[in-house]
């Protein structure tokens, strides 16, 4: 029995990919809807949406989803006694696949700041005696 458990780890070993690859969220900076005006707030939510979406794809159709944005924001007021008025604002994302091995793409200065990791051979890098 136990000889089978050793041999499927073993299997289950030389049956995993060799490198695999990691998924990094790219934002872009805060894009808003502005003001759609609706019957209810459903409506009116809906329709800052489908805005939001449409803007937020002008950055590639890979930015314009709800779903992977951030700090986002869908508010409404009323308007009239028959209607709101909505609001979605949020910084459009899409995911990267990106190898461990390959380096990280430059992004350009208004993306916010790089991080650069700590090479093993800098000074900052070595352990430090407390």
């Amino acid at each position: 029995m136990r000889l089978k458990v050793v041999l499927l780890g073993a299997l289950s070993l030389t049956l995993m990919p060799a490198s695999s690859q990691a998924a990094v969220r790219v934002c872009k900076e805060t894009v808003s809807s502005g003001p759609h005006v609706g019957k209810t707030v459903a409506e009116g939510q809906k329709l800052a949406l489908q805005a939001w979406i449409k803007a937020a794809g002008i950055s590639g159709s890979r930015f314009a989803a709800w779903r992977l944005a951030i700090t986002k924001s869908l508010s409404c007021q009323p308007f009239t006694e028959h209607s709101v008025v909505c609001v979605a604002s949020a910084s459009p994302c899409a995911l990267e696949q990106v190898p461990p091995s390959a380096p990280t793409p430059a992004q350009p200065p208004s993306a916010g700041p790089r991080v650069i990791p700590l090479q093993p051979s800098s000074p900052a890098a070595k352990p430090l005696n407390i």
